[in-house]
């Protein structure tokens, strides 16, 4: 992973012909995506990375100096591709969009995926597979260096389809640091790296692996710092988390009910059989913010509740064995991301068991992000 820079690459000029006094100005990139930038290469001589720039940074003028008549034109054709543009005369204010966003996609709707994924692969250029693997991350950041114009038409794109777009400025934005499972001298030789980071930025101590509630500067150092140890690492934006809500300590009082009625939707008569088998999953998705309430209000009524990071939660999938698992093979590897010499050995594992064998259940654990 990496932390998004804070401001995307510098705007070039736009290109200027002396023609007129008429411009072409990008409003933002409308229903268009990455393989917009090639198309432009063909009418405006810049690079493909500067155009990519005046698109996600809009409002951007892409061409200056023009006589009317070939203005209007040039919008004409740009907006029957969904690009978002207009003409302004020379005198005319414009206001440039500055890159200084970033954006994640936060699904709500999995009935939609396809349509998401379909949406993903048009504003990023990439192909399916891609494409799916970056929407089942949690986040799933898909840019940064962008405006508030691209993420208002983003938004408007993927709200139809069951998802949200959430922004963050990264220059103003806390962060979360949460250093994964590694075996002991590495943990250590990576904590100690983390105390040092602590320390010069005045945090907390790092004993548990965990820094919290630190700015952009001192999680780029921290990111820095342990890159080279190849732990695993989650550098968590708070404008991008999502926290399941777990309660795990409670009595039975009337107000605690009250409470879980309103926090978690459910029906009070069964929430004393619930009680008596803590912890349980009261909500999945919640923001940063959302969970400092729930907490709170859990607090309130004498209860004890934490909150997961759900980028930091590991689950476990268990397969009965059955006479074939060739078939398998591709779904073990596409949903958890597992090596094919891997994959192969969990199937032949699964085949072994199946003629009546007493061997356990085949366990496969991979992260959720």
């Amino acid at each position: 992973m990496h932390i998004h820079s804070r401001i995307g690459r510098a705007k070039p000029a736009p290109h200027r012909l002396a023609r007129g006094g008429s411009r072409v100005v990008v409003q933002s990139i409308g229903n268009c995506g990455v393989g917009m930038v090639r198309s432009l290469c063909r009418v405006v001589p810049l690079p493909e990375p500067d155009i990519a720039a005046l698109l996600f940074q809009a409002p951007s003028a892409l061409l200056i100096g023009l006589d009317r008549c070939t203005a209007d034109l040039i919008v004409g054709s740009l907006r029957e591709t969904g690009l978002d543009c207009a003409v302004l005369e020379e005198g005319a204010a414009l206001e440039e969009g500055i890159g200084d966003h970033e954006v994640a996609l936060n699904i709500h709707d999995f009935t939609r995926m396809l349509a998401i994924v379909l949406e993903v692969m048009c504003v990023l250029g990439v192909d399916e597979r891609t494409a799916r693997k970056l929407v089942c991350n949690v986040p799933a950041v898909l840019l940064g260096g962008v405006s508030c114009a691209t993420v208002k038409a983003l938004r408007s794109r993927f709200a139809p389809l069951g998802a949200r777009i959430d922004a963050s400025r990264p220059e103003t934005a806390r962060f979360d640091l949460v250093l994964g499972h590694c075996p002991g001298l590495l943990r250590e030789r990576a904590i100690a790296r983390l105390q040092s980071v602590a320390d010069a930025a005045g945090q907390r101590e790092a004993a548990t692996g965990v820094l919290s509630d630190i700015d952009h500067d001192v999680a780029e150092r921290a990111w820095q710092e342990l890159r080279q140890l190849s732990v695993p690492l989650h550098v968590i934006n708070r404008d991008f988390a999502r926290y399941a809500l777990m309660l795990q300590q409670g009595e039975d009082t009337p107000q605690l009910r009250r409470c879980l009625v309103k926090l978690a939707g459910l029906p009070e008569g069964l929430i004393p059989p619930m009680l008596r088998n803590l912890p349980m999953l009261l909500q999945h998705g919640l923001r940063h913010d959302e969970t400092q309430a729930a907490l709170s209000a859990l607090a309130a009524v004498g209860a004890l509740g934490v909150a997961e990071p759900i980028t930091c939660q590991r689950f476990s999938l268990q397969l009965d064995p059955i006479r074939d698992p060739a078939p398998l093979l591709p779904i073990l590897r596409e949903l958890g991301d597992i090596m094919e010499p891997d994959a192969l050995d969990i199937c032949a594992a699964i085949r072994l068991a199946y003629p009546g064998r007493s061997r356990p259940r085949t366990p496969v654990g991979w992260p959720t992000s």
